[in-house]
C-alpha cells in the first residue's frame, strides 16, 4: 500500500499476528484444559467434603441435646425450683431459673403445672420469654409413659419463623407427688448459624415447614424459592450449586435429627476455598502463566520497540505545541502508520499555529466591540430607567404631598380644640350631678385620657409620611447631573427611610455606626441614593423570610483621605463562580421576573464616576459584604 511516496506495513495486521503467536493460542490451550480438569475436581472434593460437615453438624445439634437434657435435669432435681414450683411462686421462681442459662446461645424454659397449663416462661433474652408450644394430651400421654421427650417445632414471631429444639421432662417430688413438667429450649437463629459457621467453617440454610429459607449463614443474599424447591426436596444428600454475589457455593441437602425428629438443612461452603485440594491442577496453571509470560514479554519488547516508541514522541509533540503555542516537527523512525500520521502532525501543526494567529486577532476585534456595545447599552438604559422612575416618583410625591400638608397642618388645631373641649366639659361638671351621669354613660373619662393619645399618634404619622414623601421627592431628581458638595450619612439616613416598610415586614434590624466626624464628599447625591438603595434593597432580599440584620459602618480614613462604608448582611451569601459576575451588566441570580442585572452594574458606574471603588465580600450561608470607599473633600 502506498501513501504519497512512502510505503508502510499495515499495522493492524502486524497487531493481529503477534497477539495469535503470544497470546491468544497459549490462553486457548489452557483455558481447555483448566475447564476439563478443575469443573470434575472441584465437584467430586465439594461433594466428599459436605458429607463430612453433615455428620458434623449432626455432632453438634447432639451435642445441642445433650446440654439440653443435662439443664433440664438439673432443673427439675433443684429443691428450690421444686419448691418454689409447687407454691407457684413465679416471681422467685424466675429469679432462681436464671442462673441456670448460657449467654452464648438463646435459651428459655417453661415450667408448666400437673394439668399441663404454662405456669412461667422465662429465658436469658428478652426475645426468648414467651416462646414456646402447649402441651397436648398426647404430649403429656408420652410423658407420663415416658418421663423425658424431645421435640422441634416452628414458631412464627414478627412474621420470621423460627426452630425451637426443645427437652420436656415429667418432675416428681421426694414424695413421688407430680409437680408438673418443664421445657428447656433451644433457638436457633442467626447467631446460632453464625456460631456454627465459624467453628465448622462452613454455610448453613435452615428451611421452614414449607420449604422456605428462615436461617442462612448468607443473612444478605435473597434466595430463589423456586430454584431451592427444585434442588433440595430431591432426596437426602443432594448436591446442587448456588451462586451467591457471584460466588459459587455447593450445597448439599440433608435431613438432620433433633430426638426421632427430623428437620431438613442444606449445608455447603465456597467451591473457591477448595482450591487448596487441588494440587495438580494449580501446579499446571502455574506453569502455563510462566509460558504466558513469556510471550507477552517478547510481544512487549517488539510492541514498545515498533509502535509506544513512535507514539510517545508523537504525544510529547503535542503536548509542546500545546504548551507553547509554535510549530512542532517530530521526526519518523517508522515506516507504518504510525509514520505517516506524523508527517501529517508536523503539516498540521504549521497549519494550526496559523490559525491560531488569525483567531486571535479577531477574537480581540470581537471583544473589544462587544465591550463597546456593553457600555452603551449600559449607558441607555440607565438614563431611561432614571428618567422614568424619576417622572413617576415626582409626580406621585407632588400628589402625596399637598393632602398629607392639610393634615400635617390641621394636626395642631385639632389638638387646641380638644384640650379646649376637655376644659369645657370638666367645667360644666362641677357641682352638676346629672351632667356626671353624662360623663360616666359615655366614659368621659377614658376618652379625656385617650384622645391626646390619638391626636399624638397621627401626628407622628403625617410626619412620619412627610418625610418619606420628601425622600420620594429629592430621589426623583435622579437626572440632576450637577455635581455639590453633601454629606453620605444623610443620602444612608433617606434611603433607609424609604426601605422602612420592608425592614419592619421582614424583621430585618438594622444597626449603623459612623466616626464622630465624617467629612462631606463631591458629587451627585441622588446617584448615590440609588447606589445605597439598590445594595440596601439586595440585602434585605437576601435576608428575606429569615430575619437577620444588616449592619452599616461609616468612617473616615485620614491616610489616604477616604470615607469608607462597609454594608454587611449575613443572609444567604453569593457562591464563588459568581463573585466575579455581580458587577457584570444582565448578570443575576434571581429568578425570571425579579431582577434585571443591573443594579449593581449601574452602582459600580456611579462609585467609579465619583472617583471611588467598590468591593465585595461573600461566602455561601455566611453573608455579604459590600465596600465602598470614596474620596474625601479636603
Amino acid at each position: 500500500m502506498t501513501v504519497g511516496t512512502k510505503k508502510y506495513t499495515s499495522l493492524r495486521k502486524l497487531f493481529v499476528r503477534w497477539l495469535v503467536l503470544s497470546s491468544v493460542i497459549p490462553l486457548l490451550l489452557i483455558a481447555v484444559f483448566f475447564v476439563s480438569r478443575f469443573k470434575t475436581a472441584v465437584q467430586d472434593e465439594m461433594f466428599q467434603r459436605l458429607l463430612v460437615y453433615t455428620r458434623q453438624i449432626q455432632t453438634v445439634l447432639s451435642d445441642y441435646e445433650s446440654f439440653v437434657k443435662n439443664r433440664v435435669t438439673l432443673v427439675c432435681e433443684d429443691k428450690i425450683v421444686s419448691y418454689n414450683w409447687k407454691t407457684a411462686n413465679t416471681d422467685e421462681l424466675k429469679n432462681t431459673l436464671a442462673r441456670f442459662f448460657d449467654d452464648d446461645a438463646p435459651e428459655g424454659l417453661t415450667l408448666y403445672g400437673q394439668s399441663g397449663e404454662a405456669l412461667i416462661r422465662t429465658g436469658n433474652r428478652k426475645e426468648t420469654e414467651g416462646w414456646g408450644a402447649p402441651l397436648t394430651p398426647e404430649i403429656l400421654q408420652q410423658l407420663n409413659d415416658n418421663e423425658m421427650i424431645t421435640r422441634a417445632f416452628y414458631q412464627t414471631i414478627n412474621n420470621q419463623v423460627y426452630l425451637i429444639l426443645s427437652v420436656l421432662r415429667a418432675t416428681k417430688d421426694e414424695t413421688l407427688n407430680w409437680v408438673g413438667y418443664a421445657e428447656y429450649f433451644v433457638i436457633m437463629d442467626s447467631q446460632s448459624v453464625r456460631q456454627i459457621q465459624k467453628e465448622q467453617n462452613l454455610d448453613i440454610i435452615f428451611f421452614g415447614p414449607a420449604g422456605e429459607v428462615f436461617l442462612s449463614s448468607l443473612p444478605d443474599e435473597k434466595f430463589s424459592q423456586s430454584q431451592l424447591s427444585q434442588d433440595f426436596l430431591r432426596g437426602n444428600n443432594h448436591f446442587f450449586d448456588l451462586s451467591v454475589k457471584g460466588q459459587t457455593f455447593g450445597f448439599i441437602s440433608t435431613a438432620i435429627s433433633w430426638g426421632d425428629q427430623k428437620f431438613l438443612v442444606a449445608i455447603g461452603a465456597s467451591k473457591e476455598s477448595l482450591s487448596s485440594g487441588l494440587q495438580e491442577l494449580m501446579y499446571f496453571v502455574f506453569g502455563a502463566v510462566i509460558v504466558l509470560l513469556a510471550c507477552l514479554l517478547a510481544f512487549s519488547y517488539f510492541f514498545t520497540k515498533q509502535i509506544i516508541a513512535p507514539i510517545v514522541r508523537l504525544v510529547d509533540g503535542v503536548q509542546t505545541m500545546s504548551d507553547t503555542g509554535e510549530p512542532v516537527h517530530v521526526q519518523a523512525t517508522v515506516n507504518n502508520e504510525i509514520g505517516l500520521l506524523t508527517d501529517r502532525f508536523n503539516d498540521m501543526s504549521i497549519k494550526i499555529h496559523q490559525y491560531q494567529e488569525a483567531l486571535e486577532g479577531k477574537v480581540t476585534d470581537l471583544e473589544s466591540a462587544n465591550k463597546e456595545i456593553n457600555d452603551k447599552q449600559t449607558q441607555l438604559i440607565q438614563s431611561a430607567k432614571l428618567a422614568g422612575l424619576g417622572q413617576l416618583v415626582a409626580g406621585v410625591a407632588h400628589e402625596l404631598n399637598n393632602p398629607i400638608g392639610f393634615v400635617y397642618s390641621n394636626i395642631q388645631h385639632l389638638r387646641e380644640y380638644s384640650t379646649a373641649l376637655i376644659d369645657l366639659v370638666e367645667e360644666l361638671g362641677k357641682n352638676n350631678p346629672k351632667f356626671s351621669n353624662y360623663k360616666e354613660k359615655y366614659d368621659y373619662n377614658f376618652i379625656s385620657k385617650d384622645l391626646p393619645k390619638l391626636i399624638t399618634s397621627c401626628e407622628e404619622g403625617a410626619k412620619r409620611t412627610r418625610d418619606i414623601v420628601t425622600g420620594l421627592r429629592n430621589f426623583s431628581r435622579a437626572s440632576d447631573k450637577e455635581n455639590k458638595k453633601f454629606s453620605i450619612v444623610d443620602c444612608i439616613d433617606s434611603t433607609l427611610e424609604l426601605l422602612e416598610g420592608t425592614q419592619r415586614k421582614e424583621s430585618i434590624a438594622v444597626n449603623k455606626r459612623t466616626d464622630d466626624f465624617i467629612p462631606l464628599i463631591e458629587g451627585n447625591p441622588n446617584q448615590m441614593s440609588q447606589v445605597f438603595m439598590n445594595l440596601f434593597s439586595n440585602a434585605f432580599q437576601a435576608l428575606s423570610g429569615r430575619g437577620g440584620q444588616l449592619d452599616i459602618d461609616v468612617s473616615f480614613r485620614d491616610a489616604d483621605k477616604q470615607v469608607v462604608i462597609k454594608i454587611k448582611d449575613n443572609g444567604v451569601g453569593i457562591s464563588k463562580e459568581n463573585l466575579s459576575k455581580i458587577f457584570d451588566p444582565f448578570f443575576t441570580t434571581k429568578e425570571i421576573g425579579q431582577g434585571t442585572g443591573l443594579g449593581l452594574s449601574i452602582s459600580y458606574g456611579i462609585i467609579q464616576s465619583h472617583g471611588g471603588d467598590i468591593q465585595v465580600v461573600s461566602e455561601l450561608s455566611q453573608g455579604t459584604e459590600f465596600i465602598i470607599s470614596l474620596p474625601a473633600i479636603s
